[in-house]
């Protein structure tokens, strides 16, 4: 089970930070290399393929719930998301940019829309949709911000000098913020902290959920999310970085029920577990020839033990070696050949 780290408002942000990035990260696998939870520029950064990144500003509340009526102090962390993102669009236009949040009215409850973003729970707004009001709202936060701190500057240029709060300027922004805005994507996260995980984690499950079927995938879906959020509190540290194959690798775990690693009735040792890891790297290079593999090999295995199902499988060595040396060859087409050693392309 994953760790209840949830005893105050800072933990349970941490925590929506990590969801935020597996849900960024299942919505667009197949360009992803890595993940990175409260890395150096934000909260969340997936790197691409093609080396640039996925930036995603995490903001939430732990109130349970956040109710619609709730006079809450949206405009600091909207204030703080955007100038931090367009801290970054400034620097690198390539980049893609994300908010999420997990409260009703990110853009103020008046003129920013009446639960304009919170209906479509995984879906994202871009800045391009948004209304004239709307992106308004953005510009004059960012652009009164930067305009106090600028002022701020001046008057203590006499003084011993602090840390600025932001790298803009206003010649900044005034080049850049339509088209920032524009770019930007908003996305509400139904993500309450509620003691109960059936609520408290329905959408997110939702997420993992489709992202199985749709790679036609049978596993699990709450021990893997228990996994992807106990890697994350992992040593204590309030940081996650993973690689792509690193992250998939949870599902071959649970999928293979060696959670506790136990494999088949046959237990791993430490190093065992990290030689399969290291074997699973060079298998596939999709999610989707995940399933071609398992299929096949189950496939295998049961015409082999002349069973039905993995319940009536029972692990003896020597039987274990024949299944291995019988069917070792088929799959070699799973595998990156360079990292076969002669003799066992034999």
């Amino acid at each position: 089970m994953c760790k209840d780290r949830n005893g105050n408002a800072a933990e349970f942000g941490w925590q929506f930070q990590v969801v935020s990035g597996i849900i960024a990260a299942l919505n667009d696998i197949n360009n992803i290399k890595s993940i990175n939870i409260e890395g150096p520029l934000q909260d969340v950064q997936l790197r691409l393929k093609n080396e640039n990144e996925i930036l995603i500003q995490a903001k939430s509340y732990a109130g349970v719930p956040v109710e619609e009526n709730t006079s809450i102090n949206w405009g600091d962390k909207l204030t703080s998301a955007m100038v931090g993102l367009l801290e970054d669009y400034v620097h690198n236009k390539n980049n893609v940019l994300k908010y999420y949040f997990n409260f009703p009215f990110p853009l103020g409850k008046e003129k920013g829309g009446k639960r304009n973003f919170g209906l479509d729970k995984y879906g994202e707004v871009y800045g391009n949709e948004l209304t004239k009001n709307q992106k308004e709202i953005i510009k004059d936060k960012i652009t009164s911000f930067v305009t106090k701190e600028v002022d701020k500057k001046g008057k203590e240029s006499n003084r011993k000098k602090k840390q600025p709060k932001t790298t803009l300027t206003i010649k900044d922004i005034t080049a850049n913020v339509d088209d920032f805005i524009d770019k930007i994507a908003i996305r509400y996260c139904d993500f309450l902290n509620y003691k109960d995980d059936t609520r408290k984690y329905s959408n997110l499950e939702a997420t993992i959920r489709a992202f199985l079927e749709n790679n036609s995938m049978n596993v699990s879906i709450s021990r893997l999310r228990d996994y992807w959020i106990s890697k994350s509190f992992s040593n204590g540290s309030k940081k996650l970085c993973m690689n792509r194959d690193e992250f998939l690798f949870g599902i071959i775990i649970i999928k293979n029920s060696f959670h506790s690693e136990d494999l088949m009735g046959h237990k791993l040792n430490v190093n065992q577990i990290n030689n399969l890891y290291d074997r699973f790297r060079s298998v596939m290079e999709s999610t989707f020839a995940l399933e071609d593999f398992n299929r096949e090999l189950l496939a295998d295995l049961f015409a082999f033990e002349n069973i039905n199902s993995l319940d009536e499988y029972q692990y003896f060595e020597d039987k274990a070696t024949k299944f291995i040396n019988k069917v070792y060859a088929k799959y070699i087409k799973y595998f990156d050949l360079k990292n076969i050693t002669e003799k066992e392309t034999y």
